[in-house]
């Protein structure tokens, strides 16, 4: 990240109000599963999941904000503009659900993980910028927009991907949606309507994500 941010000559990175799109993923299960395995399995795991997941954001010019144990948090549009922010978000999310499922085959047998993800994504208006107290400043995103992403992982079908209606606007005609959930959240006087996304329009027949397992309850 920082490397990137130098490589765009923006150093100084004051907080701003910015329109970008944020993703938050997360391991079904992951506390269930890692909490009678060796330390030293886990972290394995973990770190090949991990270093999989943020190749594919950067690849599709993410910056990653942030791991919390399994869960990752990552925001498109800022350091560098993308007006595509929101298409660049749920192309991510597919490719991750497809490496998700690679990274199950692997390790099935070795770690006895049944590895299915949650993916949620949304975009608004947001405050980036380096921003915390002056012992521990963080390049980072702030505000209910962001609150909102991580509703809509939290509600995601096991396996899945949702996104809000403000992100499907942004990211345009070009993706398969699938059901529409009514998601409940801090700060929203009414349910935000979201949508399982299910794949890209075009993806060639046969390889386009399938969501696994049922909605989450």
């Amino acid at each position: 990240m920082a490397a990137r941010v130098l490589g765009e000559r923006r150093a100084d990175l004051k907080p701003e109000s910015k329109e970008l799109s944020i993703l938050f993923a997360d391991i079904s299960n992951f506390t269930g599963w890692s909490s009678d395995k060796s330390p030293e399995l886990v972290h394995e795991f973990l770190s090949n999941y991990l270093d999989s997941m943020s190749a594919i954001l950067f690849e599709h010019g993410a910056t990653v904000d942030k791991f919390m144990g399994d869960g990752i948090m990552a925001f498109f549009g800022d350091p560098v503009e993308q007006p595509d922010h929101a298409a660049r978000a749920l192309r991510a999310a597919l490719a991750m659900q497809v490496r998700a499922r690679e990274i199950a085959a692997e390790w099935r047998e070795r770690a006895a993980i049944d590895l299915r993800i949650r993916i949620g994504v949304n975009s608004g208006r947001v405050i980036v910028g380096n921003l915390g107290p002056k012992s521990r400043i963080e390049y980072t995103v702030i505000g209910p927009a962001v609150n909102l992403a991580q509703r809509m992982e939290g509600n995601a079908p096991v396996g899945g991907i949702l996104a809000s209606s403000a992100t499907r606007d942004l990211a345009g005609p070009g993706f398969l949606l699938g059901g529409v959930l009514a998601v409940k959240a801090k700060g929203y006087d009414i349910p935000v309507e979201a949508y399982v996304l299910e794949g890209e329009a075009g993806t060639a027949a046969g390889s386009a994500p399938a969501l696994l397992g049922a909605p989450a309850t």
